[in-house]
């Protein structure tokens, strides 16, 4: 019906012509049956018509003329007592057809618009439809480029984690690194990945709950293949956040490290061996000939004394000078070769070195263990003792102390090496090149299997924290698995 209205409507002169004619019929019949007979309703049809169809000026002269041909066919002849009842009835049917023809023209104006609004509305939704299917075949592309990208690099572990560290996704680097097939990792917790010991510490937990935190987390550490074998890997961990900052997941980069590992280690073991060079050629030959030194300085002394001689008090200050260089020459081969190849080796070296310091510098220097602490990796001993003679000798340089204590102790299931200054502290920033030796402290703390830090005490001064796991010392024999 609405279609055929709408067909109608494109003729609008059409349309009120023949609504004039059918008011003009409708009157001829309804003068002709009489008043007995009503013919109101057929008046309505031809002005709806109109108005819906011709609009608002179309309703209105059909709704005039209906009530004029209405007047006349109550006036000839005349049914009522008084001329002026007919008038005022036609003026009542004409308010009563312009009501209606001003209602469905402007019924027909609303329903127009509505449709075009309508039509608009389809128009944009079909446009954002298409321009969300093009922006989800964009994303789709992307995925996969992005996801061809990650699949294709081979030197890198790269897979996603859900917010509980269960793994979700797994590309070919990862099943290269460490030896699992992707249906052998997908849905397992990535703590399987770690060292059992590492595990049963919850340090995965805690690596995550790191990342959760402050957005990532990096570290360097023993990681564990398929066959059992550990190697070295340096993973960035970083939380994944949707629009509300909540965490959706992780992705977690791995990137074996074994080799560059096993050279730096090279690197330090040379210069270990080079030192304990020195440290032998300073004690046992040039301490040997300063010894002799003293010994033919003494004699000279002695003889001069004997007779008379006022060269005797120059041989004497000979003799006081050269076991001076005695004792500093021996002091600086234990500096060189501090600890000994025994468990207790390190509190003895770092006794020592207290010791050292407070003769030298002039500084108070105190070693506190509360009980004592074994070590039975040299390797380990060796860089804790490095680290506390960098963080002694940056108290005094850079921090001017007063007062300082190493502290070897053990603290939840850690080894842990302090040392503490009364210092002006380290300072906010940096020089360039950060300097101090934090860089090379670090680094031995990683290389034993540990972590540093360095804080700036909140009454002046800087504690510098060395902790290593129990007895989790890193074995040669996990570089040489990582081949």
């Amino acid at each position: 019906m609405m279609r055929v209205l709408e067909r109608i409507a494109r003729h609008p002169k059409a349309v009120v012509a023949a609504a004039l004619g059918s008011i003009v019929a409708v009157g001829f019949l309804d003068h002709w049956t009489g008043p007995e007979i009503s013919f109101s309703p057929f008046y309505l049809a031809p002005i709806a018509l109109a108005a819906w169809c011709a609009g608002t000026r179309g309703g209105v002269l059909t709704a005039a003329l209906a009530a004029g041909v209405w007047l006349i066919a109550d006036l000839f002849p005349p049914h009522y007592s008084h001329h002026a009842i007919a008038f005022w009835n036609a003026a009542a049917r004409l308010l009563m057809f312009l009501i209606v023809a001003l209602l469905l023209s402007n019924l027909r104006r609303l329903a127009a618009g509505l449709a075009k609004t309508a039509a608009e509305r389809a128009l944009a939704l079909t446009a954002e439809r298409d321009g969300h299917q093009a922006t989800r075949g964009a994303l789709q592309q992307s995925e996969l480029s992005f996801r061809t990208l990650i699949e294709s690099v081979k030197d890198y572990a790269i897979f996603m984690l859900d917010p509980a560290g269960n793994i979700v996704t797994w590309n070919e680097g990862a099943e290269r690194l460490t030896g699992h097939d992707r249906d052998i990792a997908l849905g397992r917790h990535v703590s399987f990945l770690w060292p059992s010991e590492d595990a049963e510490h919850g340090r995965p937990q805690e690596a995550l709950a790191k990342a959760a935190a402050e957005g990532f987390c990096g570290s360097e550490g023993l990681w564990v293949r398929r066959d059992g074998s550990r190697f070295w890997a340096m993973t960035v961990l970083t939380a994944l956040r949707d629009a509300r900052g909540r965490v959706q997941g992780f992705s977690q980069v791995v990137h074996d490290i074994t080799d560059r590992r096993r050279l730096e280690n090279e690197v330090l073991d040379a210069e270990e061996r080079e030192r304990r060079r020195i440290g032998r050629d300073l004690h046992d030959v040039l301490g040997q000939d300063l010894t002799g030194i003293a010994f033919l300085s003494k004699e000279l002394d002695e003889d001069l004394q004997a007779q008379g001689r006022p060269e005797a008090s120059d041989a004497a200050r000979i003799v006081g000078l050269a076991n001076q260089a005695v004792d500093r020459a021996r002091s600086l081969a234990r500096g060189l070769c501090p600890v000994e190849l025994t468990a207790e080796g390190l509190m003895t070296a770092l006794r020592q070195l207290a010791s050292e310091i407070s003769q030298v510098f002039g500084v108070r220097c105190d070693f506190d263990c509360a009980r004592p602490v074994p070590i039975a990796d040299e390797a380990v001993a060796l860089h804790l003792y490095r680290i506390a003679q960098e963080a002694t000798s940056n108290a005094i340089k850079h921090g001017r102390a007063k007062r300082i204590t190493i502290r070897l102790g053990i603290s939840d299931s850690h080894n842990v090496l302090e040392v503490i200054d009364d210092g002006c502290g380290i300072p906010e920033e940096l020089p360039n090149g950060q300097g101090m030796g934090l860089p090379v402290m670090r680094y031995r703390a990683a290389a034993a299997g540990g972590s540093l830090s360095v804080r700036r005490l909140p009454r002046g001064g800087t504690a510098v924290t060395c902790t290593i796991p129990l007895g989790q010392w890193p074995d040669r024999s996990d570089h040489e698995h990582g081949e």
